[in-house]
This record gives C-alpha cells, sequence and structure tokens, in this order.
C-alpha cells in the first residue's frame, strides 16, 4: 500500500501507469499545470484545452493542431 502525499511533494513525481490512460493522477497534475499556467476557477477544470495543452507541447515537444 502507498503512502499518501500532500499537493506540493507529488508534483512532477513519475508515480503514473505509463500506459496512456487519463486517470486520477494525470487529472491531478493537469489541473496543477493549469493552475501554473495562471487559470483558476473553471478553467482550471483538469480538462484540456488547446491553449494550456498547447503550452504543454511548447514545453515537451509536441505540437497541437
Amino acid at each position: 500500500m502507498g503512502t499518501a502525499t500532500d499537493d506540493r511533494s507529488s508534483y512532477g513525481r513519475n508515480d503514473h501507469a505509463n500506459d496512456g490512460s487519463f486517470g486520477s493522477t494525470t487529472v491531478q497534475a493537469y489541473r496543477k499545470w493549469q493552475l501554473r499556467c495562471g487559470y483558476s476557477g473553471k478553467d482550471a477544470d483538469s480538462i484540456p484545452g488547446k491553449d494550456s495543452l498547447t503550452r504543454l507541447g511548447k514545453k515537451y515537444g509536441f505540437t497541437v493542431k
């Protein structure tokens, strides 16, 4: 059984399934990314929008069309 960590210590950790699924860990991580990009409220809802996904692509080398 794993141990719980607070949001600050888990940000950026590589403790995901690595299977391409958009599960609860990905949802939490994407919301953190949106908050880091300056989004708030309903705009930081864990659902990738074109702008936040494009920003992520620029950071990690992929293109959003």
